[in-house]
């Protein structure tokens, strides 16, 4: 995986991650960004001829600190780049209950 650097890019030099997150649900992370560059005024995804799409943080848009599969399916976060903590919810928060999805029989 490419060095970490703001906005993901510039950089030749690589590194191995050994430990990575997998989910094939966005919502499970809290401010990821996509990597992407501007071409003729318009949004391109910055690897759209390869399999992964860089991720980046959403508050600084510093990374690589993952991969998304172009099908966007599958996550991968680079344990060694991100730090995780649980946090109790704010005082007077009360979740809301997930509706349950229907399924065609």
């Amino acid at each position: 995986m490419p060095l970490m650097t703001p906005g993901g890019k510039g950089s030749t030099e690589t590194e191995e991650v050994s430990w990575w997150w997998h989910s094939t649900n966005e919502m499970d992370f809290d401010t990821i960004g996509y990597a992407w560059v501007v071409i003729d005024n318009k949004k391109v995804c910055s690897r759209c001829q390869e399999l992964n799409t860089i991720l980046l943080c959403g508050d600084c848009e510093f990374g690589p600190i993952g991969l998304r599969t172009f099908d966007e399916k599958e996550f991968w976060i680079a344990v060694e780049r991100v730090a995780y903590a649980d946090k109790p919810p704010p005082p007077g928060f009360k979740p809301k209950p997930r509706k349950e999805k229907k399924v065609k029989q």
